[in-house]
């Protein structure tokens, strides 16, 4: 994405030449259905592909934003590690979806990691173009402001659960969450066996926790294990932990 730090080879777009974008699976997620076919045809012949292997970054916290980035393929995983040393995941990225989008638009350094689950293809848009195509559309200048904020929303919501929600509560929630596993309307989403580990990086608590909790819930009846993945067997019982919002933690910060 022009870091040299990374081996990311540029590669031909995966969709057929004969129909472009119009053969993708993702195009009603995809911000190139709010582009004329003018700025379509400028956004091709001028974007960067690169694909990105597992495990590899695409940017990280300080790394300067260049342009835009549009996930074509893939999945990639937005994480920030914390004073502490601890990687947290705060959400996932799917085929149609911008990456970065918020630090470009705020002229900032990034400040999370963007990792490739699996191999991830990843159109790259030079800031002179993004630049242009932002100026020119509304519609796909607001698509870009409403994504940003929906990640920072998502963030925020996040960082509240870690303050006032009680350990099974958060572990609930997630477990419950699109991101616990594939996404019926986002095919090249792929379904993630999590870790315990995982688990703990996405709900801010220790791997012992996350353990201990897990197997309590097993106890209760609201899961069961099979192999390394958990599945839920009580959805309602297990929404009700998850609403819990830890009204003793909120009394004792407010008052």
């Amino acid at each position: 994405m022009g870091y040299d730090r990374t081996a990311a080879p540029k590669f031909v777009c995966p969709q057929p030449a004969s129909a472009g974008c119009a053969a993708c699976t993702c195009e009603k997620r995809c911000f190139l259905g709010l582009l004329d076919p003018d700025q379509r045809r400028r956004f091709r012949a001028e974007r960067i592909h690169r694909l990105y292997r597992s495990r590899q970054i695409i940017f990280s916290p300080g790394d300067a934003p260049q342009g835009l980035m549009i996930l074509c393929r893939g999945s990639v995983r937005i994480a920030f590690t914390t004073e502490q040393g601890r990687q947290v995941t705060v959400g996932y990225a799917s085929c149609g979806e911008l990456l970065g989008e918020a630090a470009y638009v705020a002229g900032k350094p990034h400040a999370f990691t963007a990792e490739a689950l699996g191999d991830s293809f990843v159109s790259f848009l030079p800031k002179a173009l993004s630049d242009e195509l932002l100026a020119e559309s509304p519609k796909l200048a607001r698509r870009v402001a409403e994504d940003s904020c929906g990640r920072y929303c998502a963030t925020a919501k996040l960082a509240s659960n870690w303050i006032l929600k009680s350990a099974d509560a958060k572990l609930a929630e997630f477990l419950l969450s699109d991101e616990a596993g594939a996404v019926p309307d986002m095919p090249c989403k792929p379904h993630q066996r999590l870790s315990r580990k995982s688990l703990s990086e996405h709900v801010g608590l220790a791997p012992e926790t996350v353990i201990r909790r897990l197997s309590d819930f097993k106890r209760r009846g609201l899961v069961r294990f099979a192999g390394k993945a958990v599945e839920i067997v009580d959805r309602g019982a297990l929404a009700a932990v998850a609403s819990d919002h830890g009204q003793a933690a909120a009394s004792a910060i407010w008052t």
